[in-house]
């Protein structure tokens, strides 16, 4: 299958709207590895815990215990872009999952289609192509550097076309409207610096993922400044039922006395003006329980 038609069609584990990034971090992983070396082949039990790790910094994190690496690395082969050999016979869950232990045991080796490393070998950019997609799909843009430079892509060298499908299409008026209806200032710090009348370093950021049917209307925006914006989609800040600012424990900061981020911690964010665009509680709990990384700091 064409890589690019098998990122449109990638069968991803769907639960309501739970997310479900395994594969898309998996593949990207696999495509910066293809790009450097077409030869590249991906033995479980030695990129299991790379694709862990990339699963606590862009999902979500699960002190002592691992993520289940291996669904995506065996599920992987009905999307016609992917192969597993091993030593022995792997045995099927009744999910139609792999278990581990065999994975382990039996060295399995996952690997692109013969089709697919031809296509990237012929042409490298089509792997690029193939990561703006599945960052698009699956990633707001406020992460999609720092995934790229996490496996190793430049984002630079990808094409200026823009991949992106009918699914993420966006409202054009979202940021204007969100900016609006909180004034124009970030809702955590109240940053408002314009360049005479234009706002400069002020974001507007969907609360539920856009990627995952979050709509583009003002109950579902904060207008936050970059940082503030950069730290809601990595999970490192959430909001509670009450509209309060919480943190998570995982953050490392060590000038805890003055830190721009631990001020805000337990107060209450600046409400937008117009109570209908109040934040909807349904997206403050999908991103609590989908994005932020718990659990919740606990200031001394």
């Amino acid at each position: 299958m064409n890589l690019l038609d098998a990122i449109d069609n990638l069968n991803i584990w769907k639960q309501g709207d739970k997310r479900a990034p395994h594969k898309p971090l998996l593949l990207l992983y696999a495509l910066a590895e293809q790009v450097r070396n077409p030869d590249a082949r991906f033995e479980f039990f030695r990129i299991e815990e790379n694709i862990d790790q990339l699963l606590n910094d862009f999902y979500k994190s699960f002190p002592g215990r691992r993520h289940h690496v291996n669904d995506p690395f065996w599920r992987l082969r009905g999307d016609g872009i992917w192969k597993v050999e091993s030593d022995g016979i792997i045995r099927e869950t009744s999910s139609g999952g792999a278990y581990v232990s065999d994975l382990r045991k039996y060295n399995a080796t996952g690997s692109f289609s013969k089709g697919v490393v031809q296509e990237i070998r012929n042409n490298p950019e089509v792997a690029l192509q193939a990561a703006r997609k599945l960052l698009n799909e699956h990633f707001p843009e406020s992460l999609h550097q720092d995934i790229l430079e996490t496996v190793g892509l430049d984002y630079k060298t990808i094409s200026a076309k823009e991949y992106i499908s009918k699914k993420t299409k966006r409202d054009s008026t979202f940021r204007q409207k969100v900016l609006h209806a909180y004034g124009y200032s970030c809702a955590v710090c109240g940053f408002n610096l314009r360049m005479k009348t234009l706002p400069v370093g002020l974001e507007a950021a969907h609360i539920k993922w856009h990627q995952h049917g979050g709509p583009d209307a003002e109950n579902n925006g904060l207008a936050l400044c970059a940082t503030h914006h950069k730290l809601l989609d990595s999970g490192v800040l959430a909001l509670s039922d009450n509209y309060q600012i919480i943190l998570s424990e995982w953050i490392f900061d060590p000038d805890r006395k003055n830190s721009f981020i631990r001020e805000h911690h337990n107060r209450e964010i600046r409400l937008p003006r117009n109570s209908n665009h109040l934040p909807k509680m349904d997206y403050i709990r999908w991103h609590r329980k989908e994005v932020f990384k718990e659990p919740e700091l606990v200031l001394i």
